[in-house]
């Protein structure tokens, strides 16, 4: 199986705020950052972005999720891969629905 078709290893979970926080080890991550890192400088170049919180810092003016850059593909996939038992636990705890019937609407940016 390769690094990019293994799942995350889940590491924590951290109480903060009212939600928890649960922290993953992305397998071959140093290569996926560094993808990542040469992917987000590219689509920065192609525009301005939005302005947000940050100082000087760019944004991206688009959904993560819609990129088709395999660094992108990789890392949304690996989100909605980690996020698939907090997700069973919800949708069990909260609705009859079955889970197959479940289709969250994701969005991310950089």
């Amino acid at each position: 199986m390769s690094a990019a078709a293994e799942k995350p290893k889940h590491l924590k979970t951290h109480a903060v705020f009212a939600p928890m926080v649960s922290e993953y080890e992305i397998p071959d991550y140093e290569r996926l950052n560094r993808e990542l890192t040469r992917d987000i400088r590219k689509w920065s170049e192609e525009g301005e972005g939005i302005t947000r919180s940050n100082v000087s810092g760019w944004h991206s003016d688009g959904n993560i999720f819609k990129r088709t850059e395999p660094s992108f593909v990789e890392i949304c996939s690996q989100f909605v891969e980690a996020c698939k038992p907090v997700r069973r636990q919800n949708i069990w705890r909260r609705s009859r629905r079955r889970l197959a019937e479940f289709r969250p609407r994701l969005v991310g940016w950089y």
